[in-house]
């Protein structure tokens, strides 16, 4: 039986045209995409958040290659976003800060950083490097904390409640680092800023609740601290009862004196976020600050009730007579 004659140049042709149709097939970037969200989400349910931040970093370049920028941030916020529960998860279980999930999870953040700021997205970038010094005040690393707050808290005054944000954590930072001065001359500069801004016609609710903030703590702090009182508040404020009573309280070292902050300070200040914090750091840090002639004294008294509490034990006993002492 013969064999149908095909034409070598025909035959030529079909196969050239059916690689060429396999070399320049159009890439399917939309199954690609939905393929790759399926697998992060496998990843992040079998080996864990980390592994899927990988996925996300792949969407990510995907995104950015077929000019879709938000959708490529938004991927590589999913993975920072990975990375952090990671970094969660290892907190709870001890593990050290300087471990490859915190180290991939800073790139992550200064990616999103440089992002924006390749896309001229001035603002957002700020506003994420801002999110990131809160995140690293999470952690405890609060001299980085800091160094970011610092670098964008300048850019930030035309937007009220981001710079609000800014110097808070600001603030924050000095009481745990145990900087009473920068302290206050941050509620300085938030004094400035909103005696400013009400010229300007910002929130005046807003602004009502920085006032309340500082006035609070200006109570607390001119009594306890007098040697920063000529240095941080130069203006009258309303002196209030349960405050002043409350500053008394702290440094007669009354018992009681936490009953008396819940119960009484608490409900009137729960919005002053500030103004908690600072008090919840006088309750753990004043016994080793500023008063050394008040603590002094309140050791002395201490010793001295102890002295006589063992006299009385000693002549219970007979080993001293009743008319002896032990300080002779």
């Amino acid at each position: 039986m013969s064999q149908i004659y095909t034409n070598p140049w025909e035959e030529f042709k079909c196969v050239n045209y059916s690689r060429k149709k396999k070399l320049f097939k159009k890439v399917n970037y939309l199954a690609a995409i939905k393929d790759l969200k399926i697998l992060s989400k496998i990843f992040e349910d079998a080996y864990g958040p980390e592994y899927s931040a990988i996925i996300h970093f792949e969407l990510s370049k995907i995104f950015l290659h077929i000019h879709k920028k938000i959708s490529s941030v938004m991927s590589l916020k999913n993975k920072e976003k990975c990375y952090w529960h990671g970094i969660i998860r290892e907190k709870k279980y001890g593990k050290t800060m300087f471990s490859s999930t915190f180290l991939n999870w800073y790139n992550a953040n200064i990616e999103i950083i440089n992002t924006y700021e390749n896309f001229n997205l001035t603002i957002k970038a700020k506003v994420s490097s801002l999110n990131f010094s809160i995140k690293l005040f999470k952690l405890g690393k609060f001299q980085e904390c800091k160094n970011w707050t610092n670098s964008v808290i300048n850019d930030l005054t035309d937007i009220p409640i981001f710079w609000y944000r800014c110097i808070t954590i600001l603030s924050k930072c000095c009481l745990i680092l145990n900087d009473v001065s920068s302290f206050g001359k941050y509620l300085d500069e938030m004094k400035v800023f909103a005696d400013t801004s009400k010229k300007r016609l910002v929130n005046d609710f807003f602004l009502r609740k920085i006032w309340k903030d500082i006035s609070a703590i200006k109570v607390i702090l001119n009594y306890i601290f007098p040697s920063y009182s000529n240095e941080i508040y130069q203006y009258n404020v309303k002196e209030i009862d349960e405050l002043e009573d409350f500053s008394k309280k702290i440094v007669n070292y009354e018992p009681g004196t936490y009953n008396y902050y819940v119960h009484k300070i608490v409900p009137k200040y729960t919005d002053s976020k500030l103004f908690l914090f600072f008090c919840n750091w006088l309750f753990k840090k004043f016994p080793i600050l500023e008063r050394n002639e008040r603590n002094k004294k309140a050791n002395l008294k201490q010793d001295e009730s102890i002295d006589h509490e063992y006299e009385i034990l000693l002549k219970s006993y007979g080993f001293i007579n009743d008319n002896e002492s032990i300080a002779n």
